[in-house]
């Protein structure tokens, strides 16, 4: 069959001379179109290209508090102030330096306290302005106050440590291979681990480590003498 427009299909010699052979009630040889050739197929069923139906637009939406949005976003990212005081009475209206005078805060610590240098040069001294009055003054004083307080020791030595150590002591001396081989050495530790704990509880509660000690040393005595 000779191509071209598919309303115009003329069949070849080959096709009428089959079909003549078959006789005039015999269909004519369906014809089968390339694979570059062949027409693209809609969804529905009918010829041509196939198209992806088009994207609904955002709408804009009115409702929305733009200002209030803008503000949350910047909160959002602002940064999170560490000191619970400053952060109690900051004020994000003022600039930096207006917060930090108001609480009686320097912004440059250079500036206040500048280094005393050999050559006598003229230096940029941060004074405060006679228009800015220190209106927050209890954020300096809570500073001060946590300051002075004394600084927790994060080390310590635990209750169940300090009656292992004692029990170790009472029963073995200074014995520390006695020591690692009781049953009550739930830990496994070796003679050296066990030392440093001895040694640990003796720099941390040096007075019931001197008496612990007497009172090993005069049962000793004792049974050396009752021997």
């Amino acid at each position: 069959m000779s191509g071209g427009p598919l309303g115009s299909i003329t069949a070849s010699p080959d096709v009428i001379t089959r079909r003549r052979r078959a006789g005039p009630g015999a269909p004519l040889p369906r014809r089968r179109f390339p694979e570059s050739s062949a027409p693209e197929l809609r969804r529905d069923g009918s010829g041509g290209s196939s198209r992806m139906p088009k994207a609904k637009g955002k709408k804009f939406n009115y409702r929305l508090d733009r200002k209030k949005l803008r503000r949350k976003a910047r909160k959002k990212a602002a940064p999170r102030i560490v000191c619970e005081q400053i952060r109690n009475a900051w004020d994000d209206s003022k600039s930096v330096a207006r917060n930090l005078a108001e609480m009686g805060l320097s912004v440059n610590p250079n500036k206040t306290l500048p280094i005393q240098q050999a050559k006598v040069t003229e230096m940029e001294v941060d004074c405060t302005k006679p228009g800015v009055v220190i209106r927050k003054p209890y954020v300096l004083e809570g500073l001060l106050a946590e300051a002075s307080l004394p600084e927790k020791s994060s080390k310590g030595i635990s209750s169940d440590m300090v009656e292992y150590v004692r029990y170790m002591i009472r029963n073995y001396g200074k014995n520390y291979k006695k020591m690692a081989r009781d049953e009550k050495n739930y830990y496994q530790d070796t003679p050296k681990q066990i030392k440093r704990k001895i040694e640990m509880y003796q720099r941390y509660l040096p007075d019931d480590f001197s008496s612990l000690s007497a009172s090993c040393e005069h049962g000793e005595m004792e049974q050396k003498l009752s021997t």
